[in-house]
Order: structure tokens, then sequence, then C-alpha cells
């Protein structure tokens, strides 16, 4: 089922990039690590492409990649394809759950970007899927995550960053012109999901993921960017 992102796919574009105070930052980060020349051809898969913004970005500066985007939300892969218009001829969509193993044809890539899908994963499953991930990648391929995991902080540390978190957010909401309840809708779906369902926030550290890479086989994994507990990390094959 896919009853909170299709609810949402219709307003992500407009709420998602306020909402993640870093967003913009870190997909214009991820876009300029893309270890590709503008004109060279590559072949790559988005892992929970949702809206296609990530995708679109890629697609527009290297114009001779391919893409295949997979999302749970058959919504949300309409929305990134009428937003790629003339593009969305060089993408493949795939409606897929992550949970299962993946699709046949999810092999031989340059690179594998997941923004924001592999939290949503029980932990049992984010480490095989990052074995995956690598299985799919040709020798040397490269893996873009970027995604929100915890790292230790103190409780004096949490809680204030939590109060300026919400504090900024309704700021940046009021300059967006949105309503702050139209927000808390969205979450209260999402806090109302079956405890089952693979919609729901399954967060887990630094880390663990960084452990789960390594365990794959991916040799060089960095860790270049993070804020609060949004993180960006590539790995190579």
């Amino acid at each position: 089922m896919t009853e909170y992102f299709d609810q949402y796919a219709h307003d992500y574009d407009r709420i998602q990039p306020v909402k993640i105070e870093m967003y913009r930052f870190y997909h214009e980060l991820a876009l300029d690590l893309v270890p590709y020349s503008s004109d060279q051809p590559f072949r790559f898969a988005d892992l929970g492409s949702g809206t296609g913004n990530f995708l679109s970005m890629v697609l527009e500066r290297f114009p001779a990649s391919t893409a295949m985007a997979l999302d749970l939300s058959q919504r949300m892969l309409s929305a990134s394809e009428s937003k790629l218009g003339v593009s969305s001829g060089r993408v493949q969509f795939i409606q897929h759950d992550l949970n299962e193993s993946f699709p046949a044809e999810l092999t031989d890539l340059d690179m594998v970007v997941a923004f924001s899908a592999i939290h949503h994963l029980p932990d049992e499953r984010k480490q095989a899927i990052c074995h995956e991930i690598y299985a799919a990648l040709k020798p040397g391929g490269t893996l873009l995550l970027a995604d929100a995991m915890y790292v230790p902080y103190s409780e004096d540390v949490w809680r204030s960053g939590r109060e300026r978190e919400e504090s900024s957010r309704s700021r940046r909401f009021s300059e967006a012109g949105i309503r702050q309840h139209e927000f808390d809708e969205h979450e209260e779906a999402k806090s109302g999901l079956d405890e089952a369902s693979p919609e729901r926030d399954r967060i887990s550290t630094l880390d663990q993921q960084l452990t789960n890479l390594r365990e794959a086989g991916f040799s060089k994994i960095d860790h270049v960017w993070h804020f609060w507990m949004e993180h960006l990390v590539i790995a190579r094959k």
C-alpha cells in the first residue's frame, strides 16, 4: 500500500524542499560529486526516486546519461515523468517496493542513487539492499547515498537542536507561503501508518549504515557531509 506517498505526491515538491533545511544544498553537492564529465554516457538507477528531483538534475547536467527510476508510489513516478518532459524518454520507470529484491534488469550500472529511501527499510533489509546495490554496480561503480541517520548527541544538544529545527521550519514555511496545517496533515498521516507499512520511518545510525556498506564489499566509503540528521555518503565498488 502507498497511502502516504500517494497522498504526498501532489505536495512533495512544494513542501519537502522547505521542510528539510539543507535539501537544496545536499542535492547540489551530490550533483557536483557525480564522477562523470558532462558529455560522458553512463547508466544509473535512482532508488526511491520520488518526484524525480535529483533524477532531473542528473539528466539535465549529463545529457548522455540514462536511468532507471524505482519508487513504491506510482503517483510519485507519474509526477516525475511529467516533470521530466522529453527527458523521460531516457528513463525506465519501475514501481517497486525496495523491501523486495531488485528487479532482474537492475544490473550493470555505473551509478546508484538512493536519497531518503533506505531509512524506510527494516534493519535486515538495509543490510541486504547494500549487497544488492554492490552486485548491481559495475567494477568502479558509485553509490550516492543521502539519507536520515542518527549520530550520538548529548541530551541538552539534542533538545536545543530540535527546538531550533521546529522554529526554523516554521519560519521557512511562513516565508514560502506554506501554512503549518498543511505540514501537520501529512505528518499525522505518516504517524498513523501501520507498523508494517513500507512507508514508515525506520532510521538507523550512521555507524550501522557504514558497517552495512563495508560488509557489502564497498572498498572506498567517504562520509562527505552531514547536517543534524541528514548525511551524504559516497561508496565505490
